[in-house]
This record gives C-alpha cells, sequence and structure tokens, in this order.
C-alpha cells in the first residue's frame, strides 16, 4: 500500500513537471523570455505559482531546462560502417540527421530569443550556447577523431576542422533561420548542397583526397 501510494505521488509530481515544461515552452516560443511570465506558465499549466517554483526556482532555470530538453534530440552521430557505403554518403548522411533533428525541435527559435538577451542574461545565454552550439562541435570533434583512428581521415586538429564543417552547414543551412522571421527551412532533395560541402572538406582530410567518391567502408 505505501509503495503505491509512493509511486502514485511520483507519477503526479512527473506529471506537473511536464506540463511546466510544456506551458512554459508555449510561452517562450510565444512571448519571448523576457515577456513570458511565470504566473501565466503556471496558469497554463495548471498548477500554482508555488507549485512552479518548487520545480524550477527561477524563470532562468525553467528556460535552461527547456533548452536542455531541445537540445537532447539534436543528433549528430556517423552511422555504423556498411559494406560498399562511400565516406562521402556517410557524412552527408550524418549531416542529414543533423540538420532534421535541429529543425524538428526547437533549438532555433530558442536560440532566437537568447540571442536578445544577451545583454541582460548573461549567464543564460553563455548555457545555451554551451548546450547548443559547444555540444554539435564536440559530438563533431568525437565523430572526426573515430574516423581519424579508423584510418579514413589524415591526422589534424579537430577542434579546428570541426568548426570548418559545422560552420560550412550552418551557411547552407541554418542562418537564415536566425534572422528572418518568415523563414522556410531550406531544401536540399537531390543532396548537391550537402554533398559540395562534404566533397569540400573531404578534399583537404581524406587520406584519400581528392578521389574521395571512391573510398568506401572495408569490411569488419
Amino acid at each position: 500500500m505505501e509503495a503505491a501510494t509512493e509511486s502514485y505521488r511520483s507519477a503526479i509530481i512527473k506529471a506537473k513537471r511536464q506540463a511546466i515544461l510544456k506551458a512554459a515552452r508555449d510561452q517562450f516560443l510565444k512571448n519571448g523570455y523576457t515577456h513570458a511570465g511565470m504566473t501565466d506558465i503556471a496558469y497554463d499549466a495548471d498548477v500554482s505559482t508555488a507549485t512552479l517554483y518548487k520545480h524550477f526556482r527561477s524563470k532562468e532555470i525553467l528556460f535552461a531546462e527547456i533548452v536542455n530538453q531541445a537540445s537532447d534530440h539534436f543528433k549528430f552521430d556517423f552511422p555504423r560502417a556498411v559494406d560498399g557505403t562511400s565516406l562521402v554518403d556517410s557524412f552527408c548522411d550524418a549531416a542529414r540527421t543533423a540538420l532534421k533533428s535541429f529543425q524538428e525541435s526547437d533549438v532555433l527559435p530558442l536560440m532566437r530569443i537568447v540571442i536578445g538577451e544577451v545583454p541582460y542574461a548573461p549567464d543564460l545565454a553563455r548555457e545555451t550556447f554551451e548546450r547548443v552550439n559547444v555540444h554539435w562541435y564536440k559530438k563533431t570533434i568525437g565523430a572526426l577523431n573515430n574516423r581519424i583512428s579508423q584510418g579514413y581521415l589524415k591526422p589534424h586538429n579537430t577542434e579546428i576542422s570541426s568548426r570548418f564543417l559545422v560552420g560550412m552547414i550552418k551557411e547552407a543551412f541554418v542562418w537564415d533561420g536566425m534572422f528572418l522571421a518568415d523563414h522556410v527551412p531550406p531544401t536540399d532533395e537531390d543532396g548537391r548542397k550537402l554533398r559540395t560541402i562534404v566533397e569540400f572538406f573531404l578534399h583537404r582530410y581524406s587520406v584519400n583526397s581528392p578521389d574521395t567518391k571512391n573510398v568506401v567502408w572495408l569490411r569488419a
């Protein structure tokens, strides 16, 4: 009986927390950080203000958790090596997955909100930068180091090359969305933009450069 009661309480607490996070995300995306009120968030979540503050001590902490949730959906991992898959295709698949998760999450509009708060909430801006941008760079560095260890890429400073690769992808597919209110995510149906970026990158770093099209995974 006691265990059942505790399980019920935990379920209620979890449900309230999720309701708060959903209401907060909607408020932040609709009204921005400054104009999203904790009272409004509590009302939308159907909880008391006291309950809201029990879960999140401040609006800044609540916003940071919203960013954390959005960034958790972000993926940048190279697919498992498959016979006959070219190195170029491997990189394109990884970048395509990253862009898809980036565009399907709330990361872009949340980053847009944070940019306006930099002078007033520098700690919040820094934490968001760490959770989103630095997270992307770290995952890219790990993936590139892995390909170096496998012998597909030349040994090099991946902290620099990760910025190079991610920077080109952002320039082609992300930055317009940071500043244009009517932005529509660019399409790349035939994959030519992404492939051009990847081939340009691999021309510099692949051990078989410049003939990257014929580089295939070795059999396990």
